[in-house]
């Protein structure tokens, strides 16, 4: 991420964003960027595992390759070399110019380790800051006298999944504190006190998951579910912000699609813009900052649910999750069109409300919804009524339990390194399954909360981040890291690796007849696989029956494939030929008979 050195001064000219200039959109799967300083920025891309410097014209020159998933990167301004983060790795590099790397850490959570590491920094005087975003703190590793990397290490704590770090010209350390929404400023110097700006919110001067940031005379902070930039004030005030949500398909031009990371180089006066959700890099120009220019607008009510990556279907019903205002929905899925009939969820962090909340399992028999919180680190369990009748009912839910899984893993689960972190939920009509991609975990629940083990990384497991069983009564898991999927045999080893063709699988089910149908995140995809052959289902866009970033599927009642198509913000259903059936979220639906009504300017050719 973001390691702005360029600024040589300690007094820098007030700028913000001016005009576009250029959108690069063919980067396979950029996840950060970091200034270069010979000009233009240097890339990371977590799925080829590669570094490259690109300039404005869009020309790529490779530095480095054979990482795992790299999410964060600085250049050394002198010198050249790469600090990098590869997160899927949950190692940290350095990297000399020639391509060599030097290992700084790899998985755990000693002083010496690191977990899914991503925002890194190098300051002037060489000391290296890490972003060490599993184990909720920032690691600075200081330069000696000699001007070699000392062995001891600084460890701060006290921040909730921070996402990157960057150093200000007087060196003084800035923390994108994303887990609790503020900005902290870490003074340089043997106290290092701090003072920290941001509240949740989308007015202007709040922050919704700032997760990159850089310096200009204030700090600048990438907003990312806000889809803007805002520059704030020592007391938390917005000095300009830019940008808006990004609603169609690729728009861009000052248009954001959860942005991600940012590069301020002020010798050029250009900024660069990078967005995972869309694959790409917006460069813009920067101009100086006129206070008089600045007219805040509250933002716009009704904003339109944002479905997140996962969904459950059990019985009659399917339940989802909404990751911008924390809630779940629950839908009678009977007919052609899943009807709304309750809905529970406010974001916050005291018991009974959510911080974020992806894994979701639905036990339709007992009326029972379960969920993992992996902010407020808990799992709750919720009731709901509902005797068979379609329509919505306000009160349709109440909490029944929710556990401190922090104080849980550590009486149940001795054995796991880190508080426990459901990625997945699964309830396969009797016992509630988890996957758990930090600690490389899969288990069960019995009625009790008590645990069992199922397999772990001692089996080969990585980062096993969905788990199902196929028609036989294996185990088949999603493994994140290796982005492969396993079957288990029974004494919890893998037994085979099933060749998908996906470069990155999002989410997988299984029919009673054996069919495996995976997403494919990097191609916008759904396989088919079955004994005869496999078949593409779905392909990239965002006209109906087309996808963008798919996530979670699921069965429907009646047999259709549901997709999360989350890059889109929707759902999606299709038959098992591949024929498109239905586009759907909280109180929208569109189906072949009505999108012609609905959206004429998404016509058919046909």
């Amino acid at each position: 991420m973001s390691s702005l050195l360029l600024m040589a001064a300690l007094s820098v000219e007030s700028l913000r964003i001016g005009e576009p200039i250029a959108v690069f959109d063919t980067l396979g799967a950029p996840a950060a960027i970091a200034p270069h300083p010979l000009g233009g920025i240097v890339i990371a891309d977590r799925l080829a595992g590669t570094i490259d410097r690109m300039n404005t014209s869009g020309e790529r020159v490779r530095l480095a390759e054979g990482l795992i998933g790299p999410e964060g990167v600085a250049v050394h301004p002198d010198e050249q070399w790469l600090l990098v983060a590869d997160t899927a790795a949950h190692q940290v590099h350095l990297v000399a110019t020639n391509g060599d790397m030097t290992l700084l850490g790899s998985k755990g959570k000693n002083e010496g380790d690191f977990c899914a590491p991503r925002g890194v920094s190098i300051s002037t005087d060489g000391t290296l800051a890490i972003a060490d975003t599993g184990n909720n703190r920032v690691v600075l590793i200081m330069v000696d006298e000699g001007g070699t990397l000392a062995e001891r290490r600084l460890i701060l704590n006290d921040f909730e999944q921070p996402t990157d770090v960057h150093f200000t010209a007087v060196g003084d350390l800035l923390v994108a504190d994303s887990g609790n929404d503020r900005v902290v400023r870490v003074k340089r110097g043997q106290l290092r006190e701090r003072t920290s700006i941001g509240v949740h919110g989308a007015f202007p001067g709040f922050l919704d998951e700032p997760v990159a940031i850089s310096f200009a005379d204030v700090p600048i902070v990438l907003d990312r579910r806000n889809h803007r930039i805002q520059a704030l004030t020592g007391d938390g005030e917005a000095q300009w912000l830019y940008g808006e949500h990004a609603y169609e398909f690729r728009e861009a031009n000052g248009k954001f699609h959860y942005p991600d990371d940012l590069v301020f180089d002020f010798k050029a006066k250009q900024a660069w813009v990078l967005e995972r959700t869309e694959r790409r890099v917006q460069l813009f120009s920067l101009v100086p900052h006129d206070p008089a220019l600045e007219d805040f607008v509250p933002p716009p009510a009704g904003m339109r649910a944002h479905l997140g990556p996962r969904c459950a279907v059990d019985g009659d019903l399917l339940v989802m999750t909404e990751p911008e205002a924390q809630r779940i929905f629950l839908l009678d899925a009977r007919g052609e069109i899943p009807i709304l009939i309750g809905q529970w969820g406010e974001r916050g962090r005291e018991m009974g409300l959510l911080m974020r909340s992806e894994a979701i399992a639905l036990d339709a028999n007992n009326r029972r919804v379960f969920l993992a919180d992996r902010v407020n680190k808990r799992l709750v369990e919720l009731a709901f009524d509902w005797d068979g009748s379609v329509g919505y009912v306000e009160n349709r839910f109440r909490m029944v339990r929710s556990i401190d899984l922090a104080a849980w893993t550590k009486a149940r689960l001795p054995e796991a390194q880190w508080t426990l972190r459901p990625d997945d939920l699964w309830f396969d009509g009797e016992t509630l399954h988890f996957a758990d991609a930090r600690n490389a975990l899969i288990g069960s629940f019995d009625s009790r909360w008590r645990p069992t083990i199922l397999t772990g990384q001692q089996t080969g497991l990585v980062a096993p981040s969905q788990i199902r069983k196929d028609p036989t009564g294996q185990y088949v898991v999603l493994d994140a890291a290796s982005r492969r999927l396993l079957r288990l045999g029974e004494t919890g080893s893998i037994s085979e690796v099933i060749q998908t063709g996906a470069r990155e699988p999002g989410g997988f089910v299984l029919k009673s007849d054996g069919t495996l149908f995976v997403s494919d995140r990097a191609r916008d995809e759904v396989i088919s696989i079955q004994p005869s052959g496999r078949s593409i289902l779905a392909r990239s866009g965002s006209d109906h029956g087309e996808l963008w970033q798919p996530a979670g599927l699921a069965l429907a009642p009646d047999g259709r494939l549901l997709v999360m198509d989350e890059g889109n913000h929707r759902a999606q259903a299709f038959n098992l030929q591949g024929d498109w059936c239905l586009t759907f979220g909280t109180g929208r639906a569109v189906t072949p008979k009505t999108r012609d009504i609905r959206r004429p300017s998404l016509l058919s050719e046909e």
